[in-house]
């Protein structure tokens, strides 16, 4: 082993000599066994780049030589170590055949090639049992027996695989390996049943009972194995089921240290940044992969993340050890199957190299079986992808409507950056990233980027849209682990198809560090910014029920003073997740302040948590109502706040206590806006915002403040209006959580929107969600009418049908009118009368 760190060295210095990327070289050379010296190595080669002198970082680096050989051992876990390379998640379900498992085991053999074997180690494990989640439910021996019985049943799961293996007509390279998920022991049951036969049910609170029911499962795991004898697979070990170890790490070491005992190892994947994520070995577990969570805190579900979160993933499971989660989600819609391709390309020993070390398969209860047996070309391609990937093949990531040069300017300062590519073809660029190619520096960054686009070669330069970036760091986010400092802003450009793209890049106060662009051809359909409702808010007939943490009457519990209460009637209450939270204070005498405080709860107790990524945008012009938006700017000139600090006020435990986000200005302003945003973590608690001047509190009791969406509900029903999703530009697609506003009944439901300003209406496009696998299916009929004050209406117009051209996917109903003078639109939606269907509308186009 010393050898080989010596030869490494060897060859970063060799690196050095011919001015390699470094960044590069790490991720080649460290695919599978990263390691915290190589860290170093990177650190001082930067020291070396920026004093110009590389042989300054050589002569550190000797000194640190001998501290790369104790650090040895972080990386990506090894297959030769572990035992195999390729787990698959095998979810419970009513029936499981060989013929359905065959696909997992190898690719359907073709005449002349040689056996393409695919997974080589299987775990099985139930998800949900009538309706509750088997990580969190309290369980008994009854139901630990019944899902034992169901993987061991003749003709399915295990006993199927064993088949399914022997089906493929040759052995393969080594039996396959099992792993059997132990269920969570809750210790709230205290009756689970007698497993000793003496007569006295087991108390899981008590930790001897807990050793014994840990023991009579693992006897009655390995006495289903010996009955059967089977040929092709072996019992590697056990499952953890639950994916957080927040109050079980007691449990987790005992029950670990029993497994061990009888000869067998341990598996935990938690998800992105769980409690306890980092110190998998202290609590006895073998093997730990994380989950990326890339797929499902998406765009797709009303999430922020993008596609370098596999980055940060990556290299946080690189620096403690664990494996990589390869996730899918649905692979229906080329959204989702883009996604899934940069997943598998970026594990490649050139970009993140987890392709190389042991990895878990989250696809779904039957995704590979469906794309195995499509006859989809699409389909069958993915599946051929996912074989050529389980056996070590690079995936390529190539999209031919990508521009193939930037041209970058930058300013003299280095503060202001300009970009402009023209597309090989016209093609609908949805957003554009811009993504920062290493960790930004602990002093920060903050600034914004505007977008602008060509519709034709000799078009002008239209605003597209613009975006606020800053440290996108939090309290909440450097706890739970949701961010690790490599820094993207996504600026929504609209969904017309466009010629040349332009992107101006702003610092606020430093430069702008090196960066990569990237235009998103999958991400959402938007409706662009001619859009004369998008961010407005609006009214429904339909009622949305009472918020559990409603505003007051007056209209002013987040600036009436009272920052914290026990329970929870001093807050207003968001809990949707992924989501945000967007307050806007308007100082309509422009008062003069030089700090902005955000009085808040969390803690992670109760689902409770800060927001994360929070941030401060202060304006004169108009105010900013989120962190992006379609057209221009509302502001040129932001004055973007991060947080200085999280100061605590209030501590009621070690895991709840209250404090408020301070954001200091260098200097006093006087403004009218002060807008805030934060991400969601779980539930979002706030109960005051304040302004102070030289550390003094200023009365607020002229202001008024807005905020979106609206308290959450007490039944929390994503399907539920909440004053956002039908102005906020994007058309869903598909009938995905969290991009509609749905209902059943054909009783007709009013939307008013209200446009600010009267304004000339030339045309109202509804957007609604086809989908007949879920009952999805448009409106029976849809009419519009226009009004000055909300009082008298212009006639009920009738808006006419677009028909959907697929089973699934977006639909229009349209009224065009001749520049009718409105402040406010209204909608009124009829539905379809049979108790299946559902009526859902993702977006309320105005021009």
């Amino acid at each position: 082993m010393l050898l080989n760190i010596l030869v490494e060295f060897i060859i970063f210095y060799k690196y050095l000599e011919r001015g390699i990327d470094f960044q590069r070289f790490i991720i080649i050379i460290n695919s599978g066994n990263s390691s915290d010296w190589m860290k170093k190595m990177n650190a001082i080669f930067r020291i070396g780049i920026m004093t110009r002198h590389k042989l300054i970082g050589i002569s550190i680096l000797g000194i640190l030589f001998g501290t790369a050989v104790s650090a040895w051992g972080a990386g990506y876990p090894q297959p030769e170590q572990v035992g195999f390379h390729n787990c698959i998640l095998i979810y419970e379900r009513e029936s499981r055949t060989m013929d359905d498992l065959r696909c997992y085991v190898a690719e359907p053999r073709k005449a002349g090639r040689p056996v393409r074997w695919g997974f080589d180690a299987f775990l099985f494990l139930t998800l949900y049992h009538e309706g509750q989640e088997t990580s969190y439910m309290k369980s008994n021996k009854a139901l630990w027996e019944k899902w034992l019985d169901r993987y061991f049943s003749p003709g399915r799961d295990i006993d199927a695989l064993n088949s399914a293996i022997e089906a493929v007509g040759e052995p393969p390279p080594g039996k396959r390996k099992v792993i059997v998920t132990i269920p969570w022991m809750s210790n709230e049951v205290t009756d689970f049943g007698d497993v000793d036969n003496d007569g006295i049910s087991e108390n899981l609170s008590v930790k001897a009972d807990r050793g014994k029911v840990a023991q009579w499962y693992i006897d009655l795991v390995k006495k289903k194995f010996a009955e059967r004898n089977y040929k092709n697979v072996e019992l590697w070990g056990f499952y953890w089921m639950r994916e957080d170890l927040v109050m079980d790490r007691e449990n987790a070491r005992q029950i670990t240290d029993i497994i061990h005992r009888n000869g067998y190892k341990v598996m935990w994947i938690p998800y992105y940044y769980a409690p306890g994520w980092d110190r998998w070995k202290e609590l006895g577990m073998d093997l730990a992969l994380m989950q990326s969570s890339y797929p499902f805190r998406s765009w797709i579900d009303r999430g922020v993340v993008r596609r370098n979160r596999l980055r940060a993933a990556a290299d946080a499971m690189r620096s403690a050890g664990l494996g990589f989660e390869v996730e899918g989600r649905g692979l229906e819609t080329p959204e989702e199957r883009w996604m899934f391709r940069e997943i598998l390309a970026y594990g490649s020993p050139d970009r993140e190299g987890y392709q190389a070390g042991v990895q878990a398969y989250f696809l779904g209860f039957d995704v590979v079986e469906r794309l195995a047996r499509s006859n989809d070309p699409e389909e069958q391609a993915l599946y051929t992808l996912l074989m050529d990937y389980l056996n070590n093949r690079k995936v390529p990531l190539e999209d031919s409507r990508r521009p193939r040069k930037w041209n970058v300017v930058r300013s003299e300062s280095r503060k202001t950056v300009t970009a402009e590519a023209v597309l090989p073809e016209k093609a609908a660029v949805s957003q554009l990233d811009i993504f920062f190619k290493d960790e930004i520096p602990s002093e920060g960054w903050i600034g914004h980027a505007e977008v602008f686009v060509k519709y034709s070669e000799t078009g002008k330069w239209a605003p597209a849209g613009w975006a606020i970036g800053g440290n996108q760091d939090s309290y909440a986010g450097r706890r739970n682990g949701y961010e690790r400092g490599f820094r993207n802003i996504t600026v929504p450009v609209g969904g017309k198809p466009i010629h040349a793209i332009r992107v101006v890049i702003t610092g606020q106060e430093r430069m702008i560090p090196e960066f990569e662009l990237s235009c998103d051809f999958y991400g959402p359909q938007l409706t662009g910014h001619e859009n004369l409702a998008w961010g407005c808010g609006y009214e429904t007939t339909l009622p949305s029920g009472r918020a559990r943490y409603p505003d007051n009457e007056a209209g002013n519990k987040l600036i009436d003073g009272k920052t914290f209460s026990r329970d929870y009637s001093a807050y207003i209450g968001w809990g949707n997740e992924p989501g945000h939270v967007d307050l806007v204070l308007d100082a309509a005498n422009r008062c003069r302040f030089d700090e902005v405080r955000v009085y808040c709860r969390g803690g992670s107790y109760d689902g409770v948590n800060f927001p994360l990524n929070p941030c401060v945008v202060i304006s004169d012009k108009a105010p900013f109502k989120g962190i992006s938006g379609l057209g221009g700017i509302p502001d040129p000139a932001p004055l973007i706040l991060d947080y200085r600090e999280l100061v605590p006020t209030e501590k009621q435990s070690r895991y709840v206590w209250d404090g408020y986000f301070r954001f200091m200005l260098p200097r006093a302003v006087s403004a009218k806006y002060i807008s805030f945003h934060g991400e969601s973590a779980g539930w979002i608690m706030i109960s005051e915002l304040g302004l102070c001047l030289n550390g003094k509190n200023l009365n607020l009791a002229d202001c008024r403040y807005t905020f979106s969406p609206v308290a959450t509900a007490e039944r929390n029903n994503s399907n539920e209006p909440n004053g956002v999703w039908l102005t906020d530009g994007m058309i869903a697609r598909r009938a995905w959580f969290g991009q509609y506003y749905g209902w059943q009944g054909g009783a007709p439901v009013d939307i008013v929107i209200d446009l600010k300003k009267m304004l000339p209406v030339s045309g109202v496009k509804v957007w609604c969600v086809k989908d007949q696998k879920y009952g999805v299916v448009p409106p029976k009929n849809v009419e519009m009418a226009f009004s000055a004050d909300k009082i008298s209406w212009s006639g009920m117009a009738q808006a006419t049908p677009e028909p959907p051209d697929a089973l699934f996917g977006p639909c229009a109903f349209q009224l065009r009118v001749n520049g009718i003078p409105a402040r406010y639109v209204k909608v009124r939606v009829t539905g379809r009368s049979e108790g299946w269907a559902w009526t859902m509308l993702s977006e309320i186009e105005v021009k």
